[in-house]
């Protein structure tokens, strides 16, 4: 989970830049894991089944909510990378 990170990011008001690379690896690995699993939507659910025709769209909407959560994250990472700021000035809000 990202989470711990990005209260800490919040809590200093910087952040250290390997750490800032980390969670942008870290999305990008839950971009790719949504791709795999919303292809994968069909194989997951059963619309026969009870409780297997709700599995494909808890996974789908699980997945979803972690790009949200790192959504704004990467919005302020992109930022600074677009503007030549170093990404440990990610949170202050003058520079983004």
């Amino acid at each position: 989970t990202v989470l711990p990170q990005l209260f800490m990011f919040m809590k200093e008001g910087q952040a250290e830049a390997f750490t800032s690379h980390f969670l942008a690896a870290q999305a990008t690995s839950k971009l790719i894991s949504f791709i795999f699993w919303a292809s994968s939507f069909s194989e997951l659910s059963n619309p026969d089944h009870y409780i297997k025709s709700f599995i494909g769209n808890w996974v789908v909407v699980m997945q979803l909510v972690q790009l949200l959560v790192m959504g704004d994250f990467i919005y302020h990472y992109i930022r600074c990378l677009r503007k030549g700021i170093p990404v440990s000035q990610l949170l202050c809000s003058e520079n983004v």
